[in-house]
Parts: C-alpha cells; structure tokens; sequence
C-alpha cells in the first residue's frame, strides 16, 4: 500500500509519447497542473521515503553496520537472517528504538500471521522526541510480543516520519488509512499534525492515540490520547499561579499552533477566573518579533510571563527567558507549557531558565516502569516516553480479541479499556470521551536538579503538589 508514482516503460504513457513534441508538451503540461492541485490540497504529499517496517534507516546519520545488514535481509524477505542481524545490532547501539523495533518486527514477520499498528512520529523535525516517543513504542511492542502477542498473534509496528509537518501528515494518514491490514495508530506528536491526520482517518474508521497532542480542538470518537489535555495543563498553571501570588500575568504564544493557542486560552480562561488578570497575549511568530523589546514594554506591569510555544518558537521562548534574566535585577516568575521540557531548553537556555515553571503529564520518580526504561535504555526516560508506552500498550490491548479484528471492534475495545497501573507507566488508564483522566505535574528548572543531563548546570525538579485537579 505505500509503493505509489508514475510508471514507465515501453508500455508507459511518457514512453509512448516522448517522441511526438507537441504531445509531449502537453503531457507536461497536464502533469504539471495535476502536481499543482496536489500541492494546493487536492491529494496530501507522500513519499515512500518516510515509512518503514524494517526497509530502510529513517534516522540518518547513526552508523551500524548490524542494523544495515538487517535492513537487507528483511527487504529479501529473510526474517530468520535478519532477526539475527538486528539482535546484533540491537546489542551494538542498545539506545536505538529503531532497530529494536525492527527485530520485534522481524520476528514477527516470520510468523504465519501477525498484527500491524503504524506508529508516526517527528523524525526530521525533532529526532529527540521521535526516539522518546519510539522507546516507549518499542517497550510495550516488546513486552507484548515476549509474553505471547495480542491475541496470540506477534504485532509489528511500522514507523512512519511526518516532521511534524500537517500536510505531510495528512499524506501519510491517508497511506496508512487505506491500508486495512493496520489497526491503530500511534501518533502524531504536534498537535497541528495530529488534527491534519485525523481528517484522513476519519474517512476509513482508523482510530488514533496520541502521546503528546495536547490541544482541546482534538475532539472525535477515533481521538484518543494518554496526555491530559490543555484544559487541564493550563488549569494546573493557573493554580500554581494563584496558590504563589501571581495576580498579572503576560501570556507568549504561537496563533498559528493548535496546541499554543489551546494552552494559551486555557491558561486564560482558569487564570482569570480566579480573579487574575492577562495584561497581553503577544505573538511570537513574526520574523521581527524582538524578545528584549517586549521584555521592556512590560516591565513593571505583570508579576510573572507564560511562555507557551510549540517546537517551532521554543527558541523565541528561550530568547524571552533570556531577556527577562539580563535586564531584570529579579527576574520575573516563568510559567510554561510541556514543549519546553527538553534536554534543548536546559542547553540553549542555561541560567536564563532557572526557576522555569512547567505543567508536564508524568515524571520519572520511582515507578516500576521508569525503573526498566532507564536500564534498558540506559539512561532517565521522560514523559513522552512513558505516555508513547502507555498509547502502544492502551492499543495492543484494544487488539487482544478472540473474534475477528476490525477497525469498529479496536475503537469500542479502546473505549472499555480499564488498565491498572501496575501494568502502565505508572497511572490507570482507561478513555472518557477519549481523555484519559490524569492529572498534570509540575517541575521547575532549578541548578543541580538531581538526575541532570551530565556537563549541564541545571534540570528538572518536580513541585510538591498544589490543590488538586480532580
């Protein structure tokens, strides 16, 4: 289902007519408005390029020669040769999610029959949070094939790279959707590209859970996510705010991010309902947007900003926590949403974002799962991670029927799901409407935060709870 393009030959349309010129003119011609009304929406853009079972290496530039020995067994269709070569790999590069799919894969493949879900994540947007999200992925694929698979049948997940991007997203929904031997999907990671696929999913029943989309504008019996939503996150915020005596505040945000604008109005709507009150929402997105300029003309005027940006503006955010420690004596209280909880904040930001407040869905403290992740994977895992097993785990479930699977009977399987946290990441799960009823936590950015990224001055400190949610 994902081999597409113009064919040629001598049979081929271009190689009947190449040699008549004016026709040949007008074969471009027609090609070229074909390609015009597919860039302008009338068929979302795909390349096979961007999904994989086990065929190719979606994350260039990490060398292992195991893996790519691997790769060319599984494409022969020698799943024997290529479970082993990919155990070597996976034992060469053990932090590799990727090739750790791709032998759960592999055995999977040499089975009489097996189980597909589709997991998409951000590759060439943010290789970081596409790995956390497929650690978690691969964890639960695994935990679930070595006990048996789902149903009795081993589950292969194919990976698929939509940089975050919602057209490319919806390009390979639509891939995806129309192949009916998938199941579920895992994904996507941007909230503007989940909202962008959904619209293809709907149209071929596929039911979706999301790991880290948190906009409230996501909202179909085929959405479900293992996050909670921004309602929630921007209540928790406003909370802290108030319970600290935050009375103005100065909210940053991308318009143009579904999820930004979700978080932003939100965080809104709770805050001043507790009787604080927003001097400005002020976008962030304009190429001359200039962070000490707005850091100025609100000096003396709030008692702390909300830097709510997606991945894309996570620099301008940064920009603004610089601004407020170089021209503010005390710098002002920071308030911001989960996009900012990364390794990259800590780095690019360094002091400027010492005190960060963030509104994150989990955290590594001692659950049993974080326990395993961190000696398989041989480092702290994070909460993309964790809610990217719970979603695979959630799915897999869905699949562990004795009739036969459809696309109707994993959505209902999905709405009865009642897990206990024993088996999670950490927290029940079960689905209302969708949601899965978890309440945020907060952290804070604070110098020689206990299990700190090594060389970094600074890390991630969890709050001790305020009032609760539920």
């Amino acid at each position: 289902m994902f081999a597409s393009g113009i064919k040629t030959g001598k049979n081929s349309l271009i190689s009947n007519t190449s040699k008549d010129p004016v026709w040949r003119k007008r074969f471009i011609f027609v090609l070229g408005i074909s390609l015009s009304l597919i860039s302008c929406g009338g068929h979302p853009p795909y390349d096979p390029n961007w999904v994989s079972s086990g065929e190719k290496v979606l994350f260039q530039g990490v060398a292992n020669s195991n893996r790519d020995d691997g790769i060319e067994a599984f494409k022969d269709g020698d799943f024997e040769l290529a479970v082993k070569r990919f155990e070597e790999a996976v034992f060469s590069n053990s932090n590799d999610p990727e090739v750790q799919i791709y032998l759960n894969n592999s055995r999977a493949a040499s089975q009489e029959s097996s189980l597909k879900i589709a997991a998409v994540v951000p590759i060439d947007e943010n290789a970081k949070s596409a790995q956390e999200m497929l650690r978690g992925i691969a964890d639960a694929q695994t935990l679930v094939n070595d006990e048996g698979g789902a149903g009795g049948k081993l589950v292969q997940v194919i990976i698929a790279n939509d940089g975050n991007d919602p057209e490319r997203a919806r390009g390979i929904a639509r891939e995806l959707a129309v192949d009916y031997d998938i199941l579920g999907v895992i994904g996507h990671n941007s909230s503007d590209a989940s909202k962008a696929a959904l619209t293809e999913y709907k149209v071929d029943n596929l039911a979706m859970i999301s790991p880290t989309s948190t906009s409230i504008d996501l909202q179909d019996p085929l959405f479900f996510r293992t996050v909670p939503s921004d309602r929630d996150n921007g209540k928790k915020l406003a909370e802290y705010a108030e319970a600290t005596g935050i009375e103005k505040v100065a909210v940053f945000y991308n318009p143009d991010s579904a999820y930004s604008n979700s978080l932003r109005r939100e965080f809104e709507n709770s805050f001043t309902q507790s009787n604080g009150s927003i001097l400005n929402s002020i976008e962030i997105n304009d190429d001359n947007f200039d962070p000490k300029q707005q850091i100025e003309m609100i000096r003396g005027q709030v008692d702390a900003i909300a830097l709510f940006p997606n991945t894309n503006t996570r620099n301008v955010a940064i920009g603004l926590a610089r601004a407020n420690t170089e021209l503010f004596k005390t710098k002002l209280p920071m308030l911001g949403g989960d996009t900012l909880y990364s390794v990259d904040t800590l780095n690019s930001g360094a002091a400027a974002v010492d005190g960060l407040v963030i509104a994150i869905p989990w955290f590594p403290i001692s659950q049993e799962y974080a326990k395993r992740a961190e000696k398989r994977w041989k480092g702290a895992v994070n909460w993309r991670t964790a809610a990217s097993f719970d979603a695979t785990l959630a799915l897999l479930k869905a699949l562990e029927n004795d009739t036969e699977l459809t696309r109707d009977l994993v959505r209902q399987n999905l709405r009865d799901l009642n897990i206990s946290s024993s088996e999670t990441s950490g927290e029940p799960l079960a689905f209302s409407s969708g949601e899965r009823r978890v309440e945020p936590i907060l952290v804070k950015i604070v110098p020689d935060a206990s299990g700190r990224p090594r060389d970094l001055h600074n890390g991630f400190q969890l709050i001790k709870e305020t009032v609760p949610l539920f």
